[in-house]
């Protein structure tokens, strides 16, 4: 799709329409007419901008799937994640998913900590080879600097150096300042990136977590894949809002707002919505309210 490498692909990203996507509206999936209209991750700016991005990449939309999986023996039956750790390898997709974790209701509390989100995912269709990471890395970046204007300096990232030898071409000279410590080509000289703002953790920590940050895990399926986690600051807060992958990257919407506005809704301010949605999907499809339904509920305070 891009070619064989950067130099492909850089004027691929320089024509990338970066205005907002058209009537993509509410989402789909909440009332009983299929629309609950909540809006809470669609309607943003950011999710506009994301949309708007992904079809100017060319890729095809996957449909969102129903928040409720009818696994109760994972994450309490409800969707953890996006689909793309499974797509299918050369297609170019892209999606938007609400995700509800249970592991984050003891972090309520926390500043940012919300219990549904809606990942945009890209999973490009360059071929799987020592390119793939670091172009679509490379659009991950173009996107998050020119179409949503983030500040290059409140980046930052972490990984495992396993992650930072394998997301890049190997056998190229490695050039001062480089994203990828052996890259032909350098993701500090193309977007002013600091190495200081990219930091190691060891690597079986990165796997016991499995966040995105050196490793991400899929709990449905136990597919591991190396990652790079991406991270905004605004004034004393710091978030994780995405991560990057051989195969596809990904961005929390209500995150990236949040980086983009400064505004972030509260875990109560979302909760109502979750909790809707789950009964009107378990309403619609005739089944029981999945078991993670409780513990989101008595988490309300």
């Amino acid at each position: 799709m891009y070619g064989a490498s950067l130099g492909a692909a850089l004027p691929l990203i320089a024509t990338v329409n970066t205005g907002r996507a058209d009537n993509d509206g509410d989402g789909d999936g909440g009332g009983d007419d299929g629309h609950d209209g909540d809006g809470n991750s669609y309607s943003t700016d950011a999710a506009q901008r994301f949309a708007a991005f992904a079809s100017g990449l060319n890729c095809s939309r996957r449909p969102e799937l129903p928040l409720i999986t009818g696994d109760n023996s994972i994450n309490g039956g409800l969707r953890y994640d996006d689909e793309m750790s499974v797509a299918p390898a050369g297609v170019a997709q892209w999606t938007l998913q609400r995700a509800a974790k249970l592991r984050v209701i003891p972090l309520r509390t926390q500043p940012g900590a919300i219990p549904m989100t809606t990942i945009g995912a890209i999973a490009t269709a360059e071929p799987e080879s020592g390119t793939k990471w670091a172009i679509d890395f490379h659009l991950a970046m173009f996107f998050l600097i020119h179409t949503c204007g983030l500040d290059r300096a409140a980046l930052s990232f972490k990984t495992v150096d396993v992650t930072t030898c394998n997301c890049c071409q190997p056998g190229n000279v490695y050039p001062a300042g480089s994203y990828c410590s052996n890259a032909g080509y350098s993701t500090g000289v193309v977007w002013g990136i600091s190495p200081s703002q990219t930091s190691h953790i060891p690597e079986a920590v990165a796997h016991a977590q499995a966040s995105g940050a050196g490793w991400y895990e899929d709990p449905r399926n136990h597919i591991g894949l190396d990652s790079v986690s991406i991270h905004y600051t605004r004034g004393n807060l710091t978030l994780q809002f995405g991560h990057s992958t051989p195969t596809f990257f990904a961005f929390h919407m209500e995150f990236l707002q949040w980086a983009m506005s400064g505004a972030i809704p509260s875990w109560n301010q979302v909760l109502p919505t979750l909790l809707a949605r789950i009964r009107a999907e378990a309403h619609r499809a005739h089944v029981p309210l999945p078991a993670g339904y409780a513990q989101f509920a008595a988490s309300d305070s």
